[in-house]
């Protein structure tokens, strides 16, 4: 039997592609948003044509502009106030004692 003929440098490498040495976390936001609400944020509502992200707008006065531009609030709305705990879990009812009934 004979030994098998070495391969050329060039055709070496194609032969056996390496493995890869780590695995990549970046996923596009289209694919992100498609996987977690089911829908392609990519396509157009009206034509059903692929749509280009433009521009990425980040600051604070663009923003501004462009919202009041839209007819949008430029400031956050206030907090809500706190609620109170549910009936069942205020301290004052868990441990009040119980009304003595007579008999």
């Amino acid at each position: 039997m004979l030994p098998p003929e070495p391969a050329p440098a060039g055709q070496e490498a194609l032969a056996k592609p390496k493995p890869p040495t780590h695995r990549s976390i970046y996923r596009p936001w289209c694919e992100l948003l498609k996987r977690t609400f089911g829908e392609d944020v990519e396509k157009c509502a009206k034509c059903g044509g692929r749509m280009k992200l433009k521009a990425l707008v980040q600051k604070p006065e663009n923003i501004a502009r462009f919202l009041k531009h839209l007819g949008e609030p430029t400031e956050p709305p206030p907090l809500a106030p706190a609620r109170a705990p549910p009936y069942w879990q205020a301290r004052e009812v868990r441990h009040k004692p119980q009304a003595q009934t007579e008999l």
